[in-house]
């Protein structure tokens, strides 16, 4: 049986255990209008945005936007014994020898354009590149290059179009869940992580990222196939900071200091923001090379707060040129980067050098079809539950099997 615990949110009344109940609880994303009136300025929302009839709103704080907090009624530790050295994967066979991950961070840096990590001074994704295996040649969702539909390709591991997509191509705050708009049950790395009694989250920095929360939230969620019973949300923890990178990442700093989350997704607006109000020009001095600085340095905030038994990987949905990112066809929108650090991962390694027989390399092409795929980053998911030797997403067809991670000896 597992011991209720809390996650406190600033803006909510505090209240003893005893009295906070033991489902997910979500607050719909309209709520900001009523309580501070509508929102100055939403990047996703209407025509492409000009410096001239724009303004960034100011930062909302962590009370604007009241988002979901979860008291579960079992033990959501994020340590488990360590894997037999034989103990199946997503992939196959354990690799005896690899050190146990126990815990993986995915964060999505939306908006990030991959040439900026080669063009401009970041340190910390420098220093991801150097330690860790990665490519800035990775590829977005086969057809679209918007934030939800790719978030959504990252949690669940299918495309949005076609028979074995997820169907979500809506970018905006909505109250439909995702099984609603695909006509049946869509499954994500958080059910497959929550039902192995690994503990969940979400943090994310704008308000349509409540898809998530509601859609796997107790009532929505799938039940829970794998004994014990760990009940039907999916995600124990949801957080949405209104357009406050900072705040988010705070959250997913408490959570990482509590040691309880073993799954830990993180999404963080700026380099989008700053896009679509100033342009996605990554040259130094720019509005928008000075948001990916910003974010290089939230990410070394993070890696310090890391610990050895943890993988990080760190993505985006899109890139991006002029004001926006939603033409798939150029590629400044479908090139974006893919990095994953941690332990037992080739340093220095290139993604596709070490997966060439599975993953192709396409140069400048979208390649949308092509055989073998591009490494997209609809493959977080499957990845980090093979982090975590644990079986892809039911229903995913993206990341299986999933990325090699190490040179062979």
């Amino acid at each position: 049986m597992r011991a209720p615990w809390l996650v406190v949110i600033p803006a909510l009344a505090c209240t003893s255990v005893d009295e906070v109940p033991s489902v997910a609880r979500v607050v719909d994303a309209r709520v900001l209008e009523t309580l501070d009136g509508p929102m100055a300025w939403n990047p996703d929302l209407g025509p492409e945005w000009r410096p001239d009839n724009v303004e960034l709103p100011p930062a909302p704080g962590r009370d604007a936007y009241v988002v979901e907090a979860r008291a579960a009624d079992a033990d959501v530790d994020a340590t488990r014994p360590a894997p037999a050295d034989d103990a199946p994967s997503a992939t196959g066979p354990r690799v005896t020898g690899w050190p146990t991950v126990r815990r993986v961070v995915i964060v999505s840096v939306d908006g990030l354009r991959a040439d900026a990590l080669s063009t401009l001074d970041v340190p910390t994704f420098d220093a991801l590149r150097r330690e860790g295996a990665s490519t800035l040649n990775a590829r977005t969702d086969p057809g679209r290059t918007v934030t939800l539909p790719n978030h959504t390709c990252m949690v669940t591991s299918r495309p949005t179009d076609g028979p074995d997509g997820h169907g979500f191509t809506g970018n905006g705050v909505t109250d439909a869940t995702l099984h609603e708009i695909h006509g049946g049950y869509v499954a994500s790395l958080f059910d497959v992580a929550h039902d192995r009694g690994l503990g969940t989250a979400m943090v994310a920095a704008k308000p349509k990222f409540s898809l998530y929360g509601h859609s796997y939230d107790a009532e929505h969620g799938a039940p829970d196939l794998e004994p014990p019973d760990d009940g039907r949300a999916k995600l124990d923890v949801a957080l949405v900071e209104a357009y406050d990178d900072d705040a988010t990442l705070a959250h997913g700093l408490d959570l990482l200091a509590g040691g309880r989350t073993a799954l830990i997704f993180i999404h963080l607006h700026e380099c989008d923001s700053a896009g679509h109000s100033t342009g996605f020009n990554p040259a130094p001095g720019t509005p928008y090379a000075a948001a990916v600085r910003r974010q290089d340095a939230r990410l070394q905030r993070l890696r310090a707060a890391l610990g050895d038994d943890t993988a990080l990987i760190v993505t985006t949905d899109h890139g991006g040129s002029g004001y926006g990112h939603s033409d798939p066809a150029l590629r400044e929108h479908y090139t974006i980067p893919f990095l994953v650090v941690g332990p037992g991962i080739s340093r220095g390694a290139d993604l596709y050098a070490l997966n060439a027989d599975h993953r192709a390399d396409p140069g400048i092409a979208r390649a949308a079809e092509d055989e073998p795929p591009p490494i997209r980053n609809c493959e977080a998911g499957n990845l980090a539950l093979s982090l975590l030797q644990l079986p892809a997403v039911p229903g995913s067809v993206i990341g299986r099997p999933a990325l090699h991670l190490r040179r062979a000896p």
